[in-house]
């Protein structure tokens, strides 16, 4: 790797150019909300800033905003602006957004009064542009140089900002390939009675919600001359929902129920958000994938003994995804849920056909790599006997930069310093093929994501592009071992939570087993126990258990509708007759059960049928045989065609009848005695 050239002192000339080309413009006063605070203080975010400049643009534009949080009003007020020397690396570039470089003069220093003061809870938004030309003279390479923007009072700071500015002296020949992708994803904002209980999902969709501002940024992507590589992960939960609210719904808040017709308020943005996310996936730019329905956690499902549900999540999920956006999620790209993965897991992925995981930083062991650069970006993991799959692994530290809290304090700034990371990692080996990866996750704020789409989509030093094409171009070392995948830290159901998840499954079976045609009802409730095994029940269960609840409750009233009805005694006077049984049933379905006659001491000729329950009532005849007098018990059972017992009663046949060998005996008996008896009449012969 070639060695850097030393830092070169700007001449007098160019600081003096880059001072007089300086400017700050105070614009008008923005009110915001008041806030308490025991000190003075200002809150500095910035609002707009140059991603780059170059030798040809080296014109940098800034704009922040001061807002005075606290109790006292602010004058004396001046605009420092301070431009230190470069960063050499990811390190110094990290420091530098915490701290001055230590022991070093910066390049370019400037301060700007500023009329007036700041009244506690107002804004101002300041804006200034730099000439930075001189630092064309200064190196012959690409470098980061740290800005640092602050607001005095009485010449002490009362409000710090730091943000990097990266300066290119070329087009960069070989920029880094970088694989990213967007999670859509929202959770489940509904009970099991439909009624939503959170705003979130409106306020997601409002203008300045995370989903408005997402789609804005995919619509940049993916419409116009020029158009970027992505990969969009899509929940179906999320689309399901969308389409529950398009079409009107009700919101419980506070107790009260609000009601939203369709094509109002939130219904009709609910239904704007679907026309542009399906005209986004119609660009044909995005590499669609989808996640498992109820975006279940792949540890917890598997540790619960809930694997065998794993394929229906993925196969509702894709389905759903298909029929809403029209367009066929690619099954051989996967990104699991909160990145969640255990070797379980993975193997039932591999086996259904997934080749390239959009995995987690952490899913495999990464070595240190030398000089502390980027760790390679895929790892090959073993999935016998279903063959390799190929893990994209963003890179830790950028990644730690899109936690959507950590980005909501300063949306634009958030993007820059992404940027300045990527450019960071860049500079490592600007000369060597590399790769890069990050996942934008779900709620991020509005307000990041154009700004950082905007950047990443036109940054000379970055090459988007599909997931699948970026391992193909950059395919982990065949010669390495197989990456080793580590310990999910996920935690899981309680065995409790997923047994009453598999009882009320096997009782839904048994429930479809008795319907004569198709019927929508069993569908909609196996997908309220889909929902039950969403990750967001994980170490939530009394919210997921009401929806196993409502499932369990609804089966035991349909399963309860049908009852055998039968009299207390039935008599029968000869050794053969039948049993009458009067099966009813409370639904207007059509249902087929099975019922079954159980006695010890009556032959049952037929003691099991199976019958249609077309009307509301069916009478069926069993015939039997009798062996003896007497008064006998019969059971009877009404089973499901799967064989579970839904109905039970007791009546007791009376038998009034003889049986052959009874009268046989009887009538010999009697003529015996007969004959005994008679002999007493007969006269005896005298002697």
């Amino acid at each position: 790797m070639a060695t850097r050239p030393a830092l070169q002192a700007p001449s007098p000339a160019r600081i003096a150019a880059a001072l007089l080309a300086a400017a700050a413009v105070l614009l008008p006063a923005v009110p915001v909300p008041a806030q308490e605070q025991t000190a003075p203080a200002v809150r500095l975010t910035l609002r707009r800033q140059t991603p780059w400049v170059t030798a040809s643009h080296p014109r940098l534009e800034v704009e922040v905003r001061a807002v005075n949080e606290g109790a006292e009003p602010l004058g004396d007020l001046a605009l420092g602006i301070a431009l230190w020397g470069p960063v050499r690396s990811r390190s110094a570039y990290e420091a530098s957004l915490r701290e001055d470089p230590s022991g070093a003069l910066p390049l370019l220093a400037l301060t700007e009064p500023l009329e007036g003061e700041l009244a506690p809870g107002l804004a101002r938004d300041l804006s200034f542009r730099l000439d930075l030309s001189f630092l064309a003279g200064l190196a012959t390479q690409s470098l980061i140089y740290p800005l640092r923007v602050e607001i005095r009072s009485g010449d002490l700071p009362v409000g710090v900002l730091r943000t990097p500015v990266i300066h290119l002296v070329r087009r960069p020949e070989l920029p880094l390939d970088l694989a990213w992708w967007w999670e859509l994803h929202e959770p489940v904002r509904y009970g099991p009675d439909g009624r939503f209980t959170s705003a979130a999902l409106e306020d997601a969709v409002a203008p300045g919600g995370w989903l408005a501002g997402a789609l804005d940024a995919l619509r940049l992507l993916s419409s116009g001359r020029r158009t970027v590589p992505f990969d969009l992960v899509v929940s179906p939960v999320l689309l399901a929902q969308l389409q529950r609210m398009r079409a009107g719904y009700a919101v419980v808040e506070g107790g009260a129920v609000r009601h939203v017709d369709a094509g109002e308020g939130g219904a009709a943005r609910a239904e704007a958000a679907l026309e542009q996310l399906r005209r986004v996936v119609a660009s044909g730019v995005p590499a669609l994938t989808a996640y498992p329905f109820a975006a279940p956690l792949l540890p917890a499902m598997t540790g619960g003994g809930l694997a065998r549900d794993l394929p229906a999540q993925l196969d509702r999920g894709r389905e759903l995804v298909r029929t809403a956006l029209g367009a066929e999620p690619d099954a051989s790209v996967f990104r699991p849920p909160a990145g969640a993965l255990d070797p379980a897991g993975l193997r039932l992925l591999a086996c259904r056909g997934v080749r390239v995981l959009l995995a987690a930083p952490t899913s495999v062991e990464r070595p240190p790599q030398p000089l502390g650069f980027a760790p390679p970006a895929t790892a090959r993991l073993e999935a016998f006997p279903c063959g390799p799959v190929v893990a994209l692994l963003p890179d830790p530290a950028v990644q730690a930069l899109l936690d959507p809290a950590l980005l909501s304090a300063d949306p634009v700034l958030g993007a820059q310093v992404v940027l300045g990371e990527l450019a960071a990692i860049w500079l490592e080996q600007p000369g060597v093929p590399r790769a890069i990866v990050l996942g934008v996750p779900s709620g991020t704020p509005a307000g990041f994501a154009r700004p950082f789409a905007h950047r990443i989509s036109r940054a000379p030093f970055l090459r988007p592009r599909r997931a699948a094409d970026l391992a193909a171009l950059h395919p982990p070392d065949p010669e390495a071992p197989p990456a080793r995948l580590l310990p999910s830290r996920t935690p899981g159901f309680t065995r409790a939570y997923a047994e009453s998840l598999r009882r009320t499954r096997r009782l839904l079976e048994d429930y479809r087993s008795m319907l004569v045609g198709p019927d929508p009802l069993p569908d909609a409730l196996a997908t309220r126990l889909l929902i039950a095994e969403g990750g967001q029940f994980v170490g939530n269960e009394l919210q997921g258990a009401a929806f196993v609840r409502a499932v369990r409750d609804r089966l035991r009233a349909e399963l309860s509708s049908v009852r055998p009805v039968v009299v207390r005694t039935v008599t029968l006077s000869s050794r053969t007759g039948t049993i009458p049984i009067r099966v009813t049933k409370g639904t207007d379905r059509v249902l087929r059960v099975v019922v079954e006659l159980a006695s010890a001491r009556i032959g049952l000729l037929q003691a099991v049928q199976e019958v249609e329950l077309d009307r509301p009532e069916r009478t069926l005849l069993f015939p039997v045989e009798l062996r003896t007098t007497g008064r006998f018990p019969v059971r009877v059972l009404v089973r499901t065609p799967s064989g579970r017992v839904i109905a039970d009663a007791i009546l007791v046949v009376r038998s009034t009848a003889y049986n052959r060998v009874a009268l046989v005996i009887t009538l010999g008996a009697a003529l015996l005695l007969l004959a005994l008896s008679s002999r007493r009449f007969v006269p005896r012969r005298s002697t």
